[in-house]
């Protein structure tokens, strides 16, 4: 009954029997290990019940605020967790909870930071700014940001008017009462009790900060890009074989000589990694790592926040402080679905056209060219690489876009002494 009330069903399903039709329901029934083990329920049936619907209904809305009406799900979600404290972890159980300055939190359940008093200035810096260039200064000691020296293209003209570029600083930074002539300078309050993937938030979810973008662009304070455009028709591009196709995420692989000590977190984060894709692959995958000294972001999109989301929940669950192997396990587990959903698409696409006779470019809805529907196996090639393709909601295909290492349009300015 609980069931039915929460999750109606739409019709009664039926066996048939050899001689008529029957119909079928099942009992749970604890009588046996009452008997033989003693056990006795400390949970009434309908209680049980409701905490376990609430925890799929949690699993099935990580982010954002769940929907409000469907299967009255309102009283679901409140026994679920939403009705615990966000620093409970047993209340929670393993419920991700986010801080309420990222565009991941449900607001209901979120952890307060000092980037909940900033989010309100720069939406209202950058509301006309299509893109926005954003840097992260947050040493109370720094007095200089090497990146803010130069215009994002060192040029005697910046590239982007000044209000779109942003450098959040530590409010007690000599660098928070500094004026620069390319960039705004956005303090924040000092919170040293908190770790660096929240005091870094705006690098993995930017989108609340930049609410009115439909871009926005991340480089470390020792980062800076000679050719900010070319970069910019690079991410704008589709793929160069699916015209109906977006960029959500670009950056690089590290270099093969990047040196730095791993946590004992992060190890043990790249152990359960390998050990899963050896399971889902039968290999071990590339161990390279990206480079999040860059980012490319893409705004307004809904999936793209989702990977974002997914990102930063991975980032929090084994309390790392980058996404240099989050990004990678998360992206590499959407184009391992990717490939099935498109190699499912082109056999139902195949079987469709023996029927009916259609095209083969129409059984894709206009994702490929025309004559462009491949093999599985070249499907896959597409996905590999540089493009590596994201689950979507609507028809066009998403890609993150991993450039290789060393190109020339980023310079690490630490490279040079600056």
């Amino acid at each position: 009954e609980t069931m039915e009330h929460y999750f109606p069903r739409s019709e009664v399903k039926e066996r048939r029997g050899d001689d008529e039709t029957k119909q079928y329901v099942a009992v749970a029934d604890t009588t046996l290990a009452k008997r033989h083990l003693g056990f006795s329920a400390l949970v009434p049936l309908s209680t049980g019940l409701i905490q376990t619907i609430a925890w799929h209904y949690d699993r099935g809305h990580p982010y954002f605020e769940p929907p409000s009406n469907k299967y009255k799900n309102a009283f679901i979600a409140s026994h679920g967790s939403i009705s615990c404290n966000p620093y409970d972890k047993d209340c929670l159980r393993g419920a991700a909870v986010f801080p309420c300055a990222s565009e991941c939190a449900k607001q209901s359940l979120c952890i307060p930071t000092p980037y909940d008093e900033v989010i309100p200035l720069t939406a209202q810096i950058t509301k006309s700014c299509d893109t926005v260039f954003y840097t992260l200064e947050l040493d109370p000691k720094a007095d200089v940001i090497p990146l803010t020296k130069f215009s994002v293209m060192p040029m005697k003209t910046a590239f982007l008017p000044k209000q779109c570029q942003i450098a959040f600083v530590s409010s007690d930074s000599p660098l928070a009462t500094t004026t620069t002539t390319h960039w705004t300078i956005v303090p924040v309050p000092s919170a040293p009790h908190f770790p660096q993937n929240y005091l870094h938030l705006p690098k993995f979810t930017p989108g609340f900060f930049f609410p009115h973008s439909t871009e926005a662009v991340y480089a470390s304070p020792s980062t800076l890009f000679t050719n900010l455009p070319s970069l910019l028709e690079d991410f704008r591009s589709p793929h160069p074989h699916i015209s109906n196709s977006l960029i959500t995420l670009m950056t690089s692989f590290q270099k093969r000589t990047y040196t730095k000590t791993l946590t004992p977190e992060t190890r043990l984060q790249e152990r359960a990694y390998d050990t899963m894709f050896i399971s889902f692959l039968g290999e071990l995958p590339s161990s390279r790592r990206v480079n999040t000294d860059w980012l490319f972001h893409r705004l307004q999109n809904s999936d793209g926040r989702m990977l974002r989301c997914d990102v930063y929940n991975e980032i929090l669950s084994w309390n790392v402080p980058d996404m240099t192997r989050a990004l990678p396990f998360v992206v590499g587990l959407h184009s391992l679905w990717t490939r099935v959903i498109y190699s499912e698409r082109r056999l139902e696409s195949e079987e469709e056209e023996e029927e009916e006779g259609w095209e083969k470019e129409e059984a894709f809805n206009g994702d490929l060219k025309p004559r462009e529907v491949e093999t599985v196996m070249e499907v896959e090639k597409k996905l590999e690489g540089e493009w590596l393709g994201i689950l979507a909601s609507g028809k066009e295909r998403l890609f993150v876009r991993i450039l290789e290492e060393g190109t020339g349009d980023v310079v690490s300015l630490g490279d040079y002494g600056l």
